[in-house]
C-alpha cells in the first residue's frame, strides 16, 4: 500500500508487522528524519505517527517521562507511552495535526485516529474480516479486495457542493474519518467514535475587551510555539487578514519568513500582499497563475487529490519548486472562526426573520441541482446521461444539508451554532485543507488555527465573535504590527482600525454597486486592475480566453473520448460551454467539477489503477500512512 505513496525518491518510509496486522509510513524526512514504528518493549504495542504534537512537554510531565526530542520519531514513542497509560482517551489529551495508528497484539484490537479538525485526513475501507486505511485513497486501491463501485450519493454532492458531504468518497466502501475521531476495528467488528468536537455558544462568555485580550495572549503563545525550531518559514500570503496575522505574529518573534502569492498580474491580493511583505521587510514570491499551466495540470490536480477537490483551484501546486528552495515549513490562515456571515446576517436573523439553518446553508454553500441546471436564459439543462439517470435517482432524493441540520441540530441547539458546525466539519477539513495538503507534499505545514488552546476559545465565543468581520484577527493584528493593519483589507478596502459601522457602509456601498453594476458591465471593476475586486483568480475569464484550456474541457466533456464515466450528458454539457462562452452565465465551478469526475472516473475506475505520469513532468503527492488489516 506505500507504493502508490512513494512520489519521490527522497520521502522516507518505515513498516511494522504483527500477527494479521501490517502498518506503514511515509514522511517528508522534515518533522522526523528517520521515521519509524514505535514499538512496546514487550512487542503487544505498536504505534504508527505521522505529525506533531504541540504538547508534548506537558504529555511528558503527565507520564512522568524524562524529557525528550520534539520531532516525529520522539512523538511516537510519547504517544506509544499515552495509549498505555490512558487508552483511547489519550487522543483528548493530544494537541497537534496527527495520524495515528495503534495496534494492541493482547486484544487483537487495531486503533486509528486523526486530529481534532481532521487536516490529516484518514481514508478507511472495511469488508468482513478486512479492514485497511490510508491518508490517500489511491492507496486502498492498491488493495484487490477494495471495489471501485461508485457512491452516487458522493459524487452528486460533489457536483452540487463541490466536495462529497457526510464522510464521503466517490467509492461506496471508502468513507473518510470525522474530524476528532478515532476507528476502533476488532473481531470483525468497527467502531467509530469521537473522542474531541467543538461546541458553540450563542452568547458571549467574554467581553468584547476580554475576548480581544484573551485572542491576543492565546494567539502569541500558539505563535511562539509553532514558530520555535530550526525551520525555513514560509507563508501564503493574501490582501486578507488570516495570513496577516500570523504575519504579525511572527513579525513580533523576530522571524524570517518567505511569503508567497498566486493570482492574476495586477489582482487586489497581490497589490496587497506586495504592499504587507514590504512593511514586514520580508521577501514576496508572486506566481501568476497561468491557463496553459492549468490545462496541462487537470489529471495531475486530479491524481494529487484522488479526485475530491475542484482540478481547476489546485494552482498551488505550482509553487511547490521554487518553495521546496526557500521554506521548509509553511504556516496556513485556514480558519476555525471563519463563520458564514456577517454581522448584519445576525441582526437580521435574531430581529426581523429567525432563519432556519437548513436554508441559512443552502443560500451559503449552494446547492442548483445538476438535473435541472438553470441557465441565465432561463433554459435549464440536465447535465447527467439519461442511461445514468437512474443509478443518481436516489441521491437526487437526499438534501444532504437538510440531513446534516437534522442529525445535528439535537446536539449543539442553535442555528447559528449548526452553522458554524457545519462549516467547520464538513467544509474547512475537507474543501479548504487542500491548499495545506497539497504543499504538504513538499513542506511541512502547520495551522496554528486548529491548535487546541485556539479552538477551546474559539468555542466561548459569540456569533457576533466568529462573524466574517473578524473583530479579534483584527484587533491582535493592530497590537501586534500597526503598519500591517494600516494596509487596506482586500475585502473592503478599509484599513484594519475601520470601525464596524463604516465596515458595514463599505460593504452595503460594495453591494449597491453590484446590484447597478448590470447596467455598466457585469462586474464591477478598478482601474488597473487584472482582476475582479476581491478574487485572486477570474476562472470564468480565463476559460473564456483560452483556447487551450477550451480544447482540453471539450475533448474531455464533449468530445468523441467523453464516453468514458457515461455519466454525463455531451450534448447537455455542449450547451453548457458554449453558455459559458457566449456570457450568458458564468460557470466555471460546474465546469471545473465536472472536469474533476471525469478524469477520476478515467484514473481511478476505467483505467482500474492510477496513471503514473511521465516522469519529467513531477507528481507531488502527500505523505501519508497506510495500514491493512
Amino acid at each position: 500500500m506505500m507504493q502508490p505513496l512513494l512520489h519521490f525518491p527522497w520521502y522516507r518510509c518505515a513498516a511494522a508487522q504483527s500477527t494479521g496486522v501490517s502498518l506503514g509510513l511515509v514522511s517528508l524526512g522534515g518533522l522526523a528524519r528517520n521515521p519509524r514504528c514505535v514499538t512496546s518493549s514487550d512487542g503487544l504495542h505498536i504505534v504508527a505517527f505521522e505529525g506533531e504534537l504541540h504538547n508534548a512537554q506537558e504529555l511528558r510531565q503527565q507520564l512522568n517521562l524524562a524529557a525528550g526530542g520534539n520531532d516525529a520519531a520522539s512523538h511516537a514513542a510519547l504517544v506509544l507511552h499515552a495509549l498505555r497509560r490512558w487508552g483511547v482517551a489519550a487522543f483528548e489529551r493530544c494537541n497537534g495535526l496527527f495520524q495515528i495508528a495503534w495496534w494492541n497484539e493482547a486484544e487483537q484490537a487495531l486503533v486509528v485516529a486523526c486530529d481534532p479538525g481532521g487536516l490529516r485526513p484518514i481514508y478507511y475501507c472495511q469488508a468482513a474480516e478486512q479492514f485497511a486505511f490510508a491518508t490517500e485513497v489511491k492507496a486502498l486501491l492498491a488493495l484487490p479486495w477494495v471495489k471501485r463501485n461508485l457512491d452516487y450519493d458522493g459524487l452528486l454532492s460533489f457536483l452540487r457542493h463541490g466536495l462529497p458531504l457526510g464522510g464521503r468518497t466517490f467509492f461506496a466502501n471508502v468513507r473518510v474519518l470525522p474530524p476528532g475521531s478515532y476507528a476502533r476495528f476488532c473481531g470483525g467488528r468497527l467502531e467509530i467514535q469521537r473522542y474531541w468536537r467543538m461546541r458553540f455558544t450563542e452568547q458571549a462568555e467574554l467581553s468584547e475587551r476580554e475576548s480581544n485580550e484573551q485572542f491576543l495572549q492565546t494567539w502569541v503563545e500558539v505563535m511562539r510555539d509553532q514558530a520555535a525550531g530550526n525551520f525555513r518559514l514560509g507563508l501564503p500570503l493574501s490582501g486578507g487578514v488570516d495570513s496577516r496575522v500570523i504575519l504579525a505574529a511572527l513579525m513580533a518573534e523576530k522571524k524570517e519568513v518567505f511569503t508567497f502569492t498566486m493570482g492574476e498580474p495586477g489582482c487586489c491580493d497581490a497589490t496587497l500582499a506586495h504592499e504587507l511583505a514590504e512593511k514586514a521587510s520580508c521577501s514576496n514570491l508572486f506566481s501568476p497563475v497561468v491557463a496553459q499551466e492549468v490545462a496541462h495540470g487537470l489529471e495531475r490536480a486530479v491524481y494529487l487529490t484522488d479526485g475530491l477537490f475542484n482540478c481547476v483551484h489546485t494552482n498551488v501546486r505550482r509553487l511547490l519548486p521554487s518553495l521546496v528552495e526557500s521554506a521548509s515549513l509553511v504556516f496556513d490562515g485556514i480558519n476555525a472562526m471563519d463563520g458564514l456571515y456577517d454581522p448584519e446576517d445576525l441582526w437580521w436573523h435574531a430581529r426581523l426573520h429567525r432563519t432556519e439553518a437548513t436554508q441559512w446553508l443552502r443560500k451559503e454553500v449552494g446547492a442548483q441541482p445538476v438535473d435541472r441546471f438553470a441557465l441565465g436564459t432561463g433554459a435549464t439543462l440536465n447535465l447527467l446521461h439519461p442511461e445514468a439517470l437512474p443509478r443518481f435517482t436516489p441521491a437526487l432524493q437526499h438534501d444532504f444539508v437538510q440531513e446534516f441540520v437534522l442529525r445535528n441540530r439535537p446536539l449543539v441547539g442553535s442555528e447559528t451554532a449548526v452553522v458554524d458546525l457545519f462549516w467547520l466539519e464538513e467544509f474547512q477539513h475537507r474543501f479548504y485543507a487542500h491548499g495545506p495538503q497539497i504543499l504538504r507534499s513538499a513542506v511541512e505545514v502547520r495551522c496554528p488555527f486548529f491548535d487546541k488552546r485556539m479552538l477551546a476559545f474559539i468555542g466561548r465565543l459569540s456569533p457576533r465573535q466568529r462573524s466574517t468581520d473578524k473583530p479579534l484577527q483584527r484587533h491582535a493584528v493592530q497590537q501586534l504590527s500597526p503598519a500591517l493593519a494600516a494596509v487596506p483589507w482586500e475585502r473592503n478596502g478599509l484599513p484594519l482600525t475601520a470601525g464596524p459601522w463604516q465596515m458595514q457602509s463599505r460593504r452595503a456601498a460594495r453591494m449597491l454597486q453590484r446590484k447597478v453594476g448590470t447596467l455598466a458591465g457585469k462586474y464591477w471593476r478598478r482601474p488597473g486592475r487584472g482582476c475582479r475586486r476581491g478574487h485572486m483568480i477570474d476562472y470564468d475569464e480565463m476559460i473564456r480566453t483560452s483556447p487551450l484550456l477550451q480544447e482540453q474541457i471539450h475533448s474531455t466533456l464533449v468530445g468523441s473520448a467523453a464516453q468514458a464515466s457515461g455519466l454525463f450528458d455531451p450534448r447537455a454539457l455542449a450547451d453548457l460551454l458554449q453558455a459559458h462562452l457566449q456570457r450568458q452565465g458564468d460557470y466555471a465551478e460546474i465546469i471545473g467539477r465536472l472536469l474533476t469526475v471525469e478524469h477520476w472516473y478515467q484514473l481511478f475506475v476505467r483505467r482500474a489503477a492510477p496513471v503514473r505520469e511521465k516522469r519529467e513532468l513531477p507528481m507531488y503527492a502527500r505523505p501519508a500512512l497506510a495500514l491493512a488489516a
